[in-house]
């Protein structure tokens, strides 16, 4: 990026299939945000009578606020659209859900989304 300060660089995409990683500079670059994410092998922990679509909270991180979500069922996933975006999710890393303080449960981020 021209005529920026030393700032970090991070990965914002990885394409496996033709060993290529895309790269953006700064901590607060908009490549960095995801407004969605697709979720594989959820496991709900309370035996509730979920009705799809569900609205929710989703924390991605350990210290992360649980953000405003809406859960739908697609195929043999669930696709989890934010109320607002979210910096730095990674496919591997989990996912759980709340609503308010009861934990409904979590899966593995397969994808995210813009």
């Amino acid at each position: 990026m021209k005529n920026t300060k030393n700032l970090p660089w991070y990965v914002y995409k990885k394409d496996i299939l033709n060993n290529e990683i895309s790269v953006c500079q700064g901590v607060n670059n908009q490549l960095l945000m995801n407004s969605g994410l697709w979720l594989e092998n959820i496991n709900f922990i309370n035996e509730i009578d979920y009705r799809f679509p569900l609205d929710c909270s989703v924390q991605i991180r350990h210290q992360h606020t649980p953000i405003d979500c809406q859960v739908t069922i697609e195929n043999d996933g669930y696709l989890i659209k934010f109320a607002e975006s979210i910096r730095a999710i990674a496919p591997g890393q989990s996912a759980v859900l709340y609503s308010k303080d009861i934990c409904l449960g979590g899966g593995v981020i397969a994808k995210t989304f813009k």
